[in-house]
């Protein structure tokens, strides 16, 4: 049991109301792509109900993900060493994401072939028909492009390390490193972009490095949040990065909150 419970960034606190609308419009979504999937099954055209119904269980994995998230399901794994420790995503994000990937591939496959053959029953304008088939296409390599860069690097979804040295946050695509000297401030929201349950790493150059969705990585999020900033205000105790001392930190929240 935590000793002490972390208190919510305030950011994160004023942009939660924002957030339920976003879910909202995406079961929304997901309602109508399922509205259309039926309407095709009563016209008795089959394959156009089963891209429809395809199209609309692509967001279905994420929208799972992201409640696992906001119920604070997603576990702790960390792993550590001699050079410092290491935060994971929750492993069902890597599951549910290689099924929306394969959901949405299977969804653009299919609806190629019924476009060619002639046998889509989608009502649509002619430019958006012409269009479509290729928006799919290059959609789908892009994703599925993604995903294979990060599986061929072996990062699988990322990770948040730190180190004695600074911090790394490594993604599908790139790995990018901070050094604890060139971070002038931990915030929890940027000034710009909009994201959700971010660790902000105020640069000294004026630019800024996101961290985006901590709850993804620990329960709630609020944990790696106060640890990457109980570490960078205090330098004398970053030996604790290597040793296991941070993990047991994280578990029972026992970072400064100043």
């Amino acid at each position: 049991m935590p000793i002490l419970s972390l208190p919510e960034p305030e950011a994160w606190q004023r942009a939660r109301p924002r957030f339920r609308w976003l879910y909202a419009a995406g079961v929304l979504l997901i309602g109508v792509g399922l509205w259309y999937g039926v309407s095709a099954v009563a016209r008795g055209s089959y394959p156009s109900a089963v891209f429809d119904l395809l199209l609309a269980a692509t967001p279905l994995p994420v929208a799972v993900a992201m409640v696992r998230a906001s119920y604070g399901l997603v576990p702790y794994r960390v792993r550590h060493d001699a050079s410092g420790i290491s935060v994971l995503p929750d492993r069902w994000l890597g599951v549910l994401g290689l099924v929306m990937v394969l959901a949405f591939t299977a969804a653009a496959v299919l609806y190629n072939a019924l476009y060619f053959t002639g046998t889509l029953d989608m009502s649509a304008s002619s430019m958006s028909r012409r269009a479509s088939p290729y928006v799919f296409a290059v959609v789908a390599v892009l994703v599925v492009g993604r995903l294979v860069v990060g599986w061929r690097r072996g990062n699988g979804w990322g990770h948040v390390r730190l180190t004695t040295a600074g911090i790394e946050n490594t993604d599908l695509i790139r790995t990018k490193f901070y050094a604890w000297d060139d971070i002038a401030d931990v915030l929890d929201e940027p000034h710009k972009k909009r994201t959700r349950k971010a660790v902000v790493l105020a640069l000294e150059d004026g630019s800024e490095a996101i961290i985006e969705g901590a709850d993804l990585y620990v329960p709630r999020g609020v944990g790696l949040y106060w640890m990457v900033r109980h570490y960078w205000l205090h330098p004398e105790e970053r030996s604790e990065l290597t040793d296991g001392r941070a993990y047991e930190r994280l578990v029972e929240d026992r970072f400064d909150v100043a």
